[in-house]
């Protein structure tokens, strides 16, 4: 019976070596890639569902973008270095100051009560203990709409700021700090 000469050897640490340095490649490769968040998106005011939207920019110009939250209770919100920005368009509204306070209530689950602070023309902002909110009353297409928008969080004047300048007077964004740049 014929015999094979050229028996395998089976070297367990070389097997061993090559499956540890198959196992610990994605590390290197994973400190030199930058991290990635997929849930990072524009900040946008409004609903795209119902056709009324404003995108937010930093005074520079660039497009402010935040996490987005996936657990907002009405419309859309986004966490921007831990202040959240909530925004949704809400129809029907007799009462504007009321509105504005009912979508405070509804990010805040805490009861508004008081007077709305300002009103520039038909825009609307109250601040809360907690919360920034601000109102849009709508015109021509946006008739018998309402944009709210509610900021809470550490940095909820900043932003607020922020949002009231963009709703009201674009042309003074250049004026305002970017509160993701503060230490």
């Amino acid at each position: 019976m014929p015999e094979y000469r050229l028996k395998p050897r089976l070297h367990l640490w070389r097997i061993g070596g090559i499956a540890l340095a198959l196992l610990l490649l994605p590390v290197p490769i994973n400190a030199v890639l930058p991290s990635v968040d997929a849930n990072t998106s524009r900040v946008e005011l409004g609903s795209v569902e119902q056709g009324w939207t404003q995108e937010l920019s930093w005074p520079d110009g660039t497009a402010m973008q935040c996490q987005e939250d996936d657990e907002a209770v009405l419309g859309a919100a986004w966490d921007c270095d831990g202040t959240s920005i909530s925004t949704m368009v809400l129809e029907g509204s007799r009462d504007e100051a009321e509105t504005l306070r009912r979508g405070i209530r509804t990010v805040t689950m805490v009861d508004v009560t008081g007077p709305v602070s300002v009103t520039r023309g038909v825009a609307r902002l109250l601040e809360t203990e907690d919360a920034v909110g601000m109102s849009v009353e709508g015109r021509d297409d946006h008739a018998g709409q309402t944009l709210v928008a509610v900021v809470t969080g550490p940095k909820r004047r900043e932003y607020g700021l922020l949002l009231w300048t963009t709703l009201t007077e674009p042309a003074k964004l250049d004026r305002i700090a970017n509160p993701m740049e503060e230490a």
